[in-house]
């Protein structure tokens, strides 16, 4: 279609063009003839004429460049049909998408007799991929169809068979009291599926798709993006719900109070994560001693780690365990230890201007 619209222009720009060359000559500076010539109307005229031709060869190239890929190539059509694989009944108001590299276009559907064309296509081979419709399961699944297509070709016949699977039912809880998580992206691939699925858990925190018989592999992003991803899979079977549970560190708060040896709240105190805890994040007390962490605190698989707070000019200090299950921890500080030493090379002798840097249970202490 395209390339007849590209000949159409180039006919037309043509006919624009014989046009002109029928014009009396010298009528562009047909004013030259008289005794004083109207330069600004020879000007308007020129400038006219100049417009005419930048529009029709910007119209002929631009019709060209819409009927190939950009490489000279001419672009390609794919028609086909989604059909009940069983009956061969036709599917309608499925969402087919060309997973070709850098197609962004939007999903074409199938009509009510299952018809659907995918135009302006890069030739090459790439997969088609099929999204049907119902809630809160879609009703059919296909596998992705790969296709070749040859520049200005149509393939034709088509078919994206629509099968019934299994439905995968994803649990996601929080590891600390095992509470539902809502509206967690759940990300599911196998050897079967040309691009991760991504589903949303719902409102009791499941996850629910239909899947092609295969085993599935299921991953939740740690949104923080510090640590590794939560991870499980399952077996789906045609005909049944297939049941997979994964738990996930969610991020915590814990709050407390900072108190000096004597009992007064300590203000400006540093309080910061140790341990198997991402370093780097610390607050400060305020005027009543109060901190408080928010949404950064992550325990990893139970393991214990630490919480340190200490005075601003360092002189007091404290270290306590945490676990996934604290939520509010009071501490007191402590006259803090001094570490001394000498910095010696190989052969015993004192090293100047060497920097020593201690560290509790992997974090850095500053």
């Amino acid at each position: 279609m395209k390339s007849r619209c590209a000949f159409v222009n180039l006919l037309w720009s043509a006919g624009v063009l014989a046009r002109r060359a029928r014009r009396p000559a010298g009528h562009m500076f047909q004013n030259f003839c008289v005794a004083t010539p109207d330069w600004i109307q020879i000007g308007k005229v020129f400038m006219k004429t100049v417009l005419e031709w930048v529009f029709i060869l910007g119209f002929a190239v631009a019709g060209y460049a819409r009927a190939t890929d950009g490489k000279g190539q001419a672009l390609a059509n794919i028609e086909g049909k989604v059909i009940v694989a069983a009956t061969g009944q036709p599917v309608s108001g499925v969402k087919l998408r060309w997973l070709a590299t850098n197609d962004m276009r939007e999903p074409v559907l199938s009509g009510p007799d299952g018809a659907f064309r995918m135009a302006d296509i890069a030739p090459g081979k790439a997969a088609i991929t099929a999204v049907f419709p119902g809630e809160p399961v879609a009703d059919w699944v296909a596998e992705d169809v790969l296709v070749t297509v040859a520049s200005g070709e149509t393939k034709k016949d088509v078919l994206v068979r629509a099968l019934k699977g299994g439905v995968a039912a994803i649990t996601v809880l929080s590891r600390n009291g095992r509470q539902p998580l809502i509206n967690v992206p759940v990300s599911v691939s196998s050897q079967l599926s040309s691009s991760p699925l991504i589903v949303m858990t719902g409102a009791d925190g499941v996850a629910r798709l239909r899947l092609l018989p295969d085993r599935w592999y299921i991953t939740v992003k740690e949104r923080s993006g510090s640590l590794d991803d939560w991870q499980t899979e399952v077996q789906v079977v045609t005909g049944r719900t297939n049941h997979a549970e994964i738990l996930v560190a969610t991020s915590l708060k814990i709050t407390g109070t900072v108190l000096d040896p004597s009992g007064a709240p300590a203000v400006g105190a540093v309080v910061s994560l140790g341990g198997t805890i991402v370093s780097g994040q610390e607050v400060r007390t305020d005027a009543n001693g109060r901190y408080e962490f928010m949404n950064d605190v992550i325990i990893i698989d139970g393991q214990v780690s630490l919480l340190t707070a200490h005075s601003a000019d360092g002189s007091l200090a404290v270290i306590h365990d945490i676990d996934e299950d604290t939520t509010n921890l009071d501490l007191t500080l402590q006259p803090s230890v001094t570490i001394s030493g000498t910095v010696e090379d190989a052969k015993g002798r004192p090293v100047t201007n060497a920097t020593a840097i201690a560290y509790l249970s992997g974090r850095l202490l500053k």
